[in-house]
């Protein structure tokens, strides 16, 4: 049996498991699987039942692979690495741990210090649901390998075992009530799983060196993912910007003389998490195969003058609009004249409103996890003086979600249209 633990980024692979068994004790079997599946057959209806004859060693080796450029954030350096692997061979009538449920004392134990013997001595307590207890060494660094042995027969057919990531809460990598057995009543040659880390309910920390926070009441075990740690030491991935192709040229901005010509392109996905920015949305080209435009008085060319964009001053800032804790004040501005002739460009929409955080009362209690987002902004002025233009409103979020609490919201920007007056005719 060879675990493999592996560290890397985006939380995808986090740890590797491979069992390797040896001929089954009773000569007149063929107890051996040769394709080494994981998949029940026909032979059992219950997952966790054994009908291979006699009994099997295993041998089980973790393989740590945690370094700084499999897993960059956070990295905690020499701190990084391991507790001893502890689990054990047993029946279906015992659980180490399993996803949902409440982390036993040992497996408290093992999660917040890597400390293995209350867990050692919890599965002792079981009697003969228990055959072998699997203990390694501990390794003292992310990488590195240790290796133990261990026994199962056909009742006590199951694997289970964990290990504790240092520095951490209350983290772990492992495995739940692996069977050894095939449905063909023969022991599985080979195992492979992949594995997530999971957190054990019992501290309420998100990176790897945060101080001890009893969790209060304790949490099940569940899985650590980018909604329960995003703001920790397991991030959500990057989501890169991307754009819609370039857009036909649009005619020159001349009939006659030196012109420009312009074509845009759309922003399908902005960047998220540290993505990777937005390219330049705008292109221009000079056009100049055109007429030569004559001044009748001189008679000499006369080319068209760059325009730039005007924007109007800010407004004033908002009041502090939000619900509680934390809100936010806002101000805008608007296009007043977008640019002509190869002027310099208006800039982009987030560069038309700004905010800045203030403070309002506290919380309650219950909303302390929630996510908290400011108001909304003020409506901006219309985008035209005239006819239908636009009008805009955002909301900025202050804090993530944490421990289960309410998520935040997925709109944070709208649009209005608006009709200050009819243009004159």
């Amino acid at each position: 049996m060879r675990l493999c633990a592996i560290v890397v980024l985006c939380i995808e692979v986090f740890a590797g498991l491979r069992v390797t068994g040896n001929i089954c004790n009773d000569k007149k079997c063929s107890s051996i699987s040769q394709n080494g599946s994981e998949k029940d057959g026909k032979g059992s209806d219950d997952k966790f039942t054994c009908c291979a004859c006699g009994g099997a060693s295993y041998d089980i080796t973790f393989t740590g692979k945690w370094t700084k450029s499999t897993y960059p954030r956070h990295f905690p350096g020499r701190m990084a690495r391991w507790s001893p692997l502890i689990g054990s061979s047993h029946s279906k009538d015992y659980i180490v741990w399993q996803y949902g449920g409440m982390a036993s004392p040992g497996v408290t134990r093992v999660s917040e210090w890597g400390a293995v013997e209350k867990l050692k001595k919890e599965m002792e307590n079981q009697g003969d649901k228990v055959l072998s207890i699997i203990k390694t060494s501990m390794l003292y660094r992310g990488v590195g390998k240790v290796s133990t042995t261990f026994k199962a027969d056909n009742r006590r057919n199951l694997v289970s075992a964990l290990a504790k990531m240092f520095p951490s809460p209350d983290w772990n990598v492992g495995v739940d009530r692996i069977n050894l057995c095939d449905g063909n009543c023969t022991w599985k040659k080979t195992i492979i799983r992949k594995l997530y880390p999971w957190d054990a309910g019992t501290d309420d920390g998100i990176t790897f060196k945060s101080a001890n926070i009893k969790s209060v009441p304790q949490k099940p075990i569940r899985n650590i993912t980018t909604n329960t740690h995003k703001m920790g030491s397991f991030p959500a991935p990057k989501v890169h910007c991307k754009v819609s192709r370039w857009s036909s040229w649009r005619p020159c901005s001349v009939t006659c003389g030196i012109g420009v010509q312009l074509r845009g392109r759309a922003v399908i996905q902005e960047p998220k998490n540290d993505g990777i920015p937005c390219p330049q949305l705008v292109e221009s080209r000079v056009c100049s195969k055109l007429p030569t435009c004559l001044d009748k008085r001189v008679d000499k060319p006369v080319m068209a003058k760059p325009v730039n964009c005007k924007l109007s001053p800010w407004s004033p800032w908002s009041e502090c609009r939000g619900s509680c804790n934390r809100g936010g004040r806002f101000r805008s501005r608007t296009i007043l004249q977008k640019a002509k002739h190869g002027g310099n460009p208006c800039p982009d929409f987030n560069s038309l409103i700004k905010w800045r955080r203030c403070k309002l009362t506290n919380c309650p209690p219950e909303k302390n996890n929630d996510c908290l987002v400011t108001g909304w902004s003020p409506w901006s002025e219309c985008s035209k003086k005239c006819n239908r233009g636009r009008k805009f409103r955002v909301r900025k979020i202050i804090r993530s979600e944490k421990n289960g609490g309410a998520g935040c919201p997925t709109k944070l920007k709208e649009r209005r249209k608006c009709v200050p007056v009819k243009c004159p005719a």
